[in-house]
């Protein structure tokens, strides 16, 4: 792994998080999910995700036909601590402007 969590700023951190977070519940993420969530640019979006791919190489591969990220078989999250409760509590509370993470 390269990059550690508490290296990097707030607003790059969040969309990290938001990354692993679709990657851990929902099993895939792409550059517009990143951009319909946070309002960055396409180019943001891909720099995120290689960032987050550098950080965690195992936690994520690209499937060219889906043309999306999906979870990888050695997923490991740096970010999260996974709990269904929170998780079912934020797709109650989630509005279409805030991200659901």
């Amino acid at each position: 792994m390269g990059t550690t969590q508490g290296s990097v700023r707030w607003g790059i951190e969040r969309r990290l998080e938001f990354i692993e977070f679709r990657l851990f519940w929902e099993g895939h993420v792409n550059r517009g999910d990143l951009m319909a969530a946070f309002g960055i640019s396409i180019n943001q979006a891909s720099t995120d995700l290689n960032r987050y791919l550098g950080m965690a190489p195992d936690n994520m591969r690209y499937d060219k036909s889906a043309r999306t990220y999906v979870r990888g078989d050695r997923f490991e999250p740096l970010f999260l601590k996974p709990d269904p409760a929170s998780y079912l509590s934020q797709l109650s509370g989630a509005t279409a402007s805030s991200p659901c993470f």
